[in-house]
């Protein structure tokens, strides 16, 4: 599993490598027996999640004890850090829609109706766009760590022959 600690702690886990077809219950799992998770956005499209807990120290059990046990969902290990953010902050756009999607919901129950699948499809959507540069400033970090470990990897090499 790769782990990388350039983030300082946060609240806020980031979960990447996920199974393309994992569930966000199986992702939410691997984190509540931490504590309790206030928030997450799992985005489908890009195998990744990020989990905000309810205390910093949370985070710090659930990241420090996949530090030396390795993160499995469906047999496939998965990556985490903690997130550059201190929180997962909600628009009022999304909250508006998410409380669209409850009132729907009501209706559907009531009316038998599927409109609901396109109102939370919306959500995903915006969840997703909101989040994005984010998860790409992350990406970017990843990628940082991993060449600066093969960098220090091949010093070592060097130093031993």
């Amino acid at each position: 599993m790769e782990m990388s600690n350039s983030h300082k702690p946060s609240k806020v886990i980031h979960i990447y490598s996920l199974p393309l077809t994992v569930q966000e219950d199986e992702v939410l799992t691997i984190a509540t027996q931490f504590g309790k998770v206030m928030n997450h956005i799992h985005m489908k499209n890009t195998s990744q999640a990020l989990i905000e807990m309810d205390s910093i120290e949370s985070a710090q059990n659930f990241v420090n004890f996949y530090l030396t046990h390795p993160c499995m969902i469906r047999s496939q290990v998965v990556n985490l850090q903690y997130s550059v953010h201190q929180t997962i902050k909600s628009t009022p756009r999304a909250d508006s829609l998410k409380n669209s999607v409850k009132y729907n919901k009501q209706k559907q129950q009531q009316q038998g109706s599927t409109q609901i699948q396109v109102s939370s499809r919306v959500i995903e959507l915006n969840e997703a766009q909101q989040i994005q540069p984010t998860l790409q400033s992350e990406q970017k970090d990843q990628q940082q760590d991993v060449q600066l470990q093969s960098r220090s990897q091949s010093q070592q090499q060097q130093q031993q022959q």
